[in-house]
């Protein structure tokens, strides 16, 4: 756990259990921020967003926990269309991420764009522990 959780109050660690999620990073454009450094020199279309996109044609993005039997999807960590038995999408028909990602907008920097389950603290997805946390994303080639 990182003290700034707990306005430096707390510990940086013993007996914390760490949080793990997900970042996707892209060069797809945005009104907050030009072309980034990992995104000079490479083919324009990267830099696309949609069809047009040469870039990842992401179907969804799915967070499990292991709970000492299964993995158990996490609803709050997982980008695309959920249901009772699992999350699906389609990046060529526009669904599950391409519909959710907004959702999911974090500040960009050194990519152009970025994506991740967050929210205010304690109150925000947590993501995966120990023992065993996965992820999945989906995506077209």
């Amino acid at each position: 756990g990182h003290p700034s959780y707990y306005n430096a109050a707390g510990g940086t660690c013993c007996g914390w259990r760490p949080h793990f999620n997900w970042v996707v990073a892209t060069c797809e454009p945005n009104s907050h921020q030009q072309e980034s450094n990992f995104c000079y020199g490479l083919p324009a279309c990267v830099a696309k967003a949609g069809k047009d996109s040469c870039g990842a044609k992401i179907n969804y993005v799915a967070a499990y926990q292991y709970d000492g039997t299964e993995f158990v999807m996490l609803d709050e960590s997982t980008a695309g269309i959920l249901h009772p038995d699992g999350v699906e999408g389609e990046f060529s028909k526009g669904t599950g991420w391409e519909q959710v990602k907004d959702k999911f907008t974090w500040r960009s920097g050194d990519w152009t764009s970025k994506w991740a389950p967050w929210g205010d603290g304690s109150n925000g997805p947590r993501g995966g522990t120990p023992p065993a946390m996965m992820w999945v994303l989906s995506a077209d080639s």
